[in-house]
Parts: structure tokens; C-alpha cells; sequence
């Protein structure tokens, strides 16, 4: 731990990483929009190093984020509206498009 502080945090996260089950965090909907901010704001809410969050936009850069990203695919805003996708162990719950809800999905 002296020789190396950085080290010893890194494996102390290794093994917390280890213990949680990652999951995958998927918000569809226009950046700096309203609706997009206020599911943001309640995932961003927590500490979450276990999660990988991605914003999909609308509009053409939507197909070119799929190539890069192949689990976008699919994903689509409800109802015109954002919406988050939350997918643990290969396995997604609905879609979630109201923040209260969200918020007891990520709780």
C-alpha cells in the first residue's frame, strides 16, 4: 500500500466490481432535451461504477452509433418521448420513460 496508493484503491474497486452485478444503462432521447436531462439527472443521482451508460440520440447519428455499439439496436424512445433501457445479466426490464419510476427501477 505505500509503495503504490493508486494500486491499492484499483483492487479495492477490482473487488467490489467482482461482488456487483454490472449493469447496463441505455437512455434514447435528444441531448439537452428536458425529458432526456431528467432521466439523466436520476441515474447520474448515485454513484453507479458498476454501470455503463450510453446516450443514443435521435436523428441520423443514431445509425452510426449502432455500428459502433450493436446493443443500441433496437432501442427506441417511447411514445416520442426518452426513455431508459436497464439490462442486467443479458436480460432488460421495459422501457422506462417517467423519472419516478426510474428512480425505484435503480434503486
Amino acid at each position: 500500500v505505500e509503495k503504490s496508493p493508486p494500486s491499492h484503491t484499483h483492487f479495492l474497486m477490482a473487488i467490489w466490481l467482482e461482488q456487483t452485478r454490472p449493469i447496463d444503462i441505455t437512455v434514447v432521447g435528444n441531448p439537452g432535451a428536458a425529458d432526456t436531462e431528467k432521466l439523466l439527472s436520476v441515474i447520474n443521482h448515485k454513484f453507479r461504477p458498476e454501470a455503463t451508460i450510453t446516450l443514443k440520440p435521435l436523428g441520423r447519428e443514431e445509425e452510426n452509433l449502432e455500428k459502433i455499439i450493436p446493443s443500441l439496436k433496437g432501442k427506441e424512445g417511447v411514445d416520442g418521448k426518452a426513455t431508459v433501457y436497464a439490462c442486467q445479466d443479458f436480460t432488460c426490464q421495459p422501457p422506462v420513460t417517467d423519472p419516478n419510476e426510474l428512480g425505484l427501477l435503480l434503486h
